[in-house]
């Protein structure tokens, strides 16, 4: 988990949209202030997955920063690291990806689909 900008950018997110009319408690997900905290957090992101692919090509990334799923097509689109993004029931997700990536039995798991809308 990463957080670009700590809470005094969290905070701006929040406080700026909300002079414009966009109340959101939390905004780190979606609206203005989920897209900027994707702008601050998917570049760092994809740098990790880009040095990891180069030292650990078959590595995974257990991604836990919000917004998970702008962060993860980023980072699959730019790197052949296999990402798994979880903030939301971590445990469940973790160990289902955990299992998937060591083979464990007993888990529904499943690999994820390596398509992204973006051509790497």
């Amino acid at each position: 988990a990463i957080s670009v900008g700590g809470f005094d950018a969290w905070e701006k997110d929040i406080e700026i949209q909300a002079q414009y009319g966009i109340y959101m408690a939390i905004a780190d997900s979606i609206g203005p202030g989920g897209m900027m905290r994707a702008f601050r957090h998917i570049p760092p992101l994809v740098e990790v997955c880009k040095d990891l692919a180069e030292v650990a090509p078959n590595a995974w990334v257990f991604n836990y920063t919000n917004p998970a799923t702008s962060n993860c097509i980023a980072m699959r689109a730019a790197s052949s690291v296999d990402s798994v993004s979880s903030p939301s029931r971590a445990e469940r997700r973790t160990s289902d990806a955990q299992a998937v990536v060591t083979g464990s039995t007993g888990s529904s798991a499943s690999p994820p689909a390596r398509s992204s809308p973006v051509p790497p």
